[in-house]
Order: C-alpha cells, then structure tokens, then sequence
C-alpha cells in the first residue's frame, strides 16, 4: 500500500509541474463534491489539493 501511494505522489507531482495548476485544482475540486467518494478517497483529494496549493506559493 506505501509503495503505490508513493509511486501516486511522485507521479501526481510530475503532473502538476507538467500540467496547468488551476484546471488541476478545479478537476480535484469537481471530484471531491462528487458525492461517491470513499473517506480515504476524499481524504487523498484533499493531501492532492495541499500539494497543489503549496506549489503555487
């Protein structure tokens, strides 16, 4: 399980440096208030969102 969340984050952070932030933020926005999430999934999307934010600065 460590690994894959590892293997998640190092791969969601290239995304991030490759991608444009915002339509990022705003797709991990839209998933969150999509009502069939699991906690651990909300829970993911928001760590997800932090990276993001702390990025930007």
């Amino acid at each position: 399980m460590k690994k894959i969340n590892i293997i998640m984050i190092i791969s969601f952070i290239t995304l991030t440096v490759s991608c444009d932030n915002e339509s990022w933020t705003s797709s991990l926005q839209k998933q969150l208030k999509n009502g069939n999430k699991s906690q651990g999934e909300k829970m993911e999307l928001y760590q997800y969102l932090e990276m993001i934010q702390i990025n930007q600065r």
